[in-house]
């Protein structure tokens, strides 16, 4: 199953995944594949991964489309870690 089809089914905020994936990269859990490098989204996280993390959420915020009153809540950015973690558990 792909990501964003088990994230949705999961009831995962967009920007909070979005976001999940960049503390998760930063932290070396994930790493980008050569393939993925010249694409929009490894852009997008290799730029994300240079930032102070107050940025990267912002970041995450804009490019799911939302205003940046909206801020990614407690309650939804555990929700994108643990998820984002299940999913990835899942394909060891």
């Amino acid at each position: 199953m792909p990501l964003n089809l088990f994230l949705i089914l999961h009831g995962v905020d967009q920007a909070a995944t979005r976001y999940a994936l960049v503390i998760f990269l930063c932290d070396g859990l994930l790493k980008v594949n050569k393939q993925l490098k010249n694409d929009a989204m490894g852009r997008f996280f290799a730029i994300a991964k240079l930032l102070p993390m107050e940025i990267q959420m912002l970041l995450c915020q804009r490019a799911s489309s939302r205003t940046l009153v909206d801020d990614i809540s407690d309650k939804k950015g555990r929700l994108a870690f643990f998820a984002v973690g299940e999913f990835f558990r899942q394909l060891l």
